[in-house]
């Protein structure tokens, strides 16, 4: 399995699938924003973008770039977020 963290690799595009997290470590719910529930189990090609530090939404992470061409051809709407962490992603 490749994995999905890689280090310095900024602009590297892979296909990944999206997974949204419905809950969080500790077994409460995770609020998923709707923009953000279409791109549920979509196999995508993402860019990588960087790794997250505590000053970012969720840390250790590495947020992985939607470029706008690739939510055009995939039919998806223009308010889909531009970016997806991490530990929402899985290899395809």
């Amino acid at each position: 399995m490749i994995p999905i963290r890689p280090e310095n690799r900024w602009g590297e595009r892979r296909m990944l699938r999206v997974r949204i997290r419905r809950t969080r470590p500790d077994g409460t719910p995770w609020p998923v924003r709707p923009t953000a529930e279409i791109l549920d189990d979509r196999v995508l090609l993402f860019e990588y973008g960087w790794s997250m530090d505590a000053a970012d939404p969720y840390p250790g992470e590495v947020a992985w770039l939607l470029r706008s061409d690739v939510i055009r051809a995939a039919g998806l709407p223009d308010d889909v977020p531009p970016w997806i962490a991490s530990g929402d992603l899985e290899p395809a």
